[in-house]
C-alpha cells in the first residue's frame, strides 16, 4: 500500500479500495487522507514534503546499529541464562 501513489492519484481499482478500505478502520490513514485533502492547494511541493517524511521513516525503521546492538543484547541475556541454569544443575548433585 502506497499511501503518497493513492494521494497523487496514480492507483486504480484493487489498489485504491485497499486504501480507502484501510482508511475506515485505521484512524491514522484516515487523517493522513483528510490532511492531504485539505492541503491539497500546495500541489506539488506537498508531495514532496511526504516524499521526504516517507524516507525518513524508512531510514529510522532500518537502522544497522540498533539491530546489532539488539543481536548482541539477546545473545548475552542468552548466555548468562545458559550459564545460570548449567550452574544450578550442577550444584544440585
Amino acid at each position: 500500500m502506497k499511501l503518497l501513489n493513492y494521494i497523487k492519484g496514480d492507483t486504480r481499482g484493487n489498489s485504491s479500495r485497499e486504501i480507502e478500505k484501510r482508511s475506515l478502520t485505521d484512524p491514522f490513514l484516515s487523517d493522513a487522507i483528510d490532511g492531504y485533502e485539505f492541503w491539497a492547494g500546495n500541489g506539488a511541493e506537498h508531495i514532496r514534503n511526504i516524499a521526504e517524511l516517507e524516507r525518513d521513516i524508512y531510514r529510522r525503521r532500518l537502522v544497522p546499529g540498533r539491530q546489532w546492538a539488539l543481536f548482541v543484547l539477546i545473545a548475552v541475556m542468552l548466555l548468562i541464562l545458559c550459564t545460570a541454569i548449567i550452574i544450578y544443575f550442577s550444584m544440585l548433585r
